[in-house]
């Protein structure tokens, strides 16, 4: 109940602002986001939680384990071959995260914008939210109010115009206002 950061027996374990969460394939650990603490933890199946990646401390480092930073990160989504995907929110970034905690920044270029593109050249502005399908990531871009996707090498928007709003319509004609969540039925 108290926030913190350290790892241990389920009891013993502390977070700061818990937020996304995804199992693996087998359901036997479940990822979290530790938002505040700025890390990706792991509860598994026996209770113990332990920290996958992230320094505890905000920076932008791609690496491995404790050597990796991130800079509240939010939403997961676990992927092919338990590569777990997060929405690293205020480096306005989407890596990418080996089962064995290596790090790696998939798209966005560090700095808030609203830009499509090839991966590390597109633009995000706080993405919070992250869906996967088979061929499909989706990915919710809170401030710049879009929904975006990850296909084929390039980030584009699905809907939304990069302002907030309430306009229902097709794709770049529809507006919203800061959307925080995504789902898919794949």
């Amino acid at each position: 109940g108290k926030p913190g950061n350290v790892d241990g027996p389920a009891l013993a374990a502390q977070f700061s602002f818990p937020n996304g969460i995804a199992f693996d394939d087998e359901r036997n650990i479940l990822y979290v986001s530790d938002t505040r603490n700025h890390c990706i933890r792991a509860i598994h199946a026996d209770g113990r939680v332990t920290t996958l990646a992230g320094s505890g401390r905000p920076a932008d480092t791609d690496g491995s384990g404790a050597f990796a930073a991130f800079r509240e990160p939010r939403g997961l989504a676990l992927g092919d071959r338990g590569l777990l995907y997060v929405a690293d929110t205020q480096n306005h970034k989407v890596k990418t995260v080996t089962p064995e905690g290596v790090v790696t920044s998939l798209a966005g270029t560090g700095r808030p914008s609203f830009r499509d593109g090839v991966l590390r050249d597109a633009g995000f502005h706080e993405p919070s939210a992250i869906a996967i399908t088979s061929s499909v990531i989706y990915v919710i871009d809170t401030r710049n109010s879009a929904l975006r996707k990850i296909e084929n090498g390039v980030v584009a928007t699905v809907a939304g115009t990069g302002q907030p709003g309430y306009v229902d319509g097709d794709g770049a004609l529809a507006q919203f206002q800061h959307p925080a969540g995504v789902a898919t039925s794949d």
